[in-house]
């Protein structure tokens, strides 16, 4: 179930369980998602992919590791590539990995931006065109972890209104076990927490905005 809860105003911080997660647009729809285990964090990453997903679409996720990214990408590829035993592993060493979607002229794109450079704008630039991620926010669908980096630079090819999904540990414990955001292969039983994720939905409220078509799609999520 999804709960609208606010429309921000202003840049806003936000610390919970001292994770920080940063808004970086001035005004956007915020909505909230429990999930219960980690197969319920896959599971709403196919309930995403259901809504429709089309070229140019761009889903970034923020959290720390172990906060159910990976989990959520492997749920929503799986489900827009038809292949429910494709194995979706972190692209943190390879930052991106392309997943072709039958019958469908585009890919699904799957970055981790952690290991770009952060503190120099020239080589963060050139690292993006060998990604050649102009052309891939144009003609695939994106889902990227780490995305930080690309506001922080302002990259100038993100698309207006990407979706941001913010994801939260609680400190609840979970029955279901939740894998390391960076290593697929390695469970970590001392962190099955529950997951909180903040659906955030930049807005212009200056206008009616036909690019925004993520505001009407997780809409019908809410019940």
């Amino acid at each position: 179930m999804l709960k609208k809860q606010l429309i921000f105003t202003s840049p806003t911080f936000t610390t919970i369980n001292t994770i920080m997660t940063k808004s970086y647009f001035s005004k956007f729809l915020e909505f909230n998602k429990v999930l219960n285990s980690s197969s319920e964090t896959e599971n709403f990453g196919r309930e995403i992919a259901r809504l429709g997903s089309f070229p140019g679409d761009v889903i970034c996720l923020f959290g720390d590791l172990g906060t159910g990214k990976t989990q959520f990408s492997r749920g929503f590829i799986q489900e827009i590539t038809k292949e429910n035993e494709l194995v979706v592993p972190s692209p943190t060493f390879m930052i991106q990995n392309k997943y072709k979607i039958k019958e469908k002229p585009y890919s699904v794109n799957h970055f981790d931006f952690y290991r770009l450079t952060h503190n120099k704008p020239k080589d963060f630039i050139e690292e993006c065109e060998i990604l050649e991620l102009r052309e891939c926010f144009r003609n695939d669908i994106n889902i990227i972890e780490w995305p930080n980096i690309l506001f922080e630079h302002k990259y100038k090819h993100l698309p207006k209104y990407p979706l941001q999904l913010h994801f939260i540990s609680t400190n609840e414990k979970s029955n279901d076990m939740v894998d390391n955001g960076h290593y697929e292969s390695i469970y970590d039983t001392e962190h099955q927490y529950i997951h909180n994720v903040v659906i955030k939905i930049p807005v212009n409220s200056n206008s009616n905005d036909d690019d925004n078509t993520w505001t009407e799609r997780i809409k019908t999520l809410m019940i």
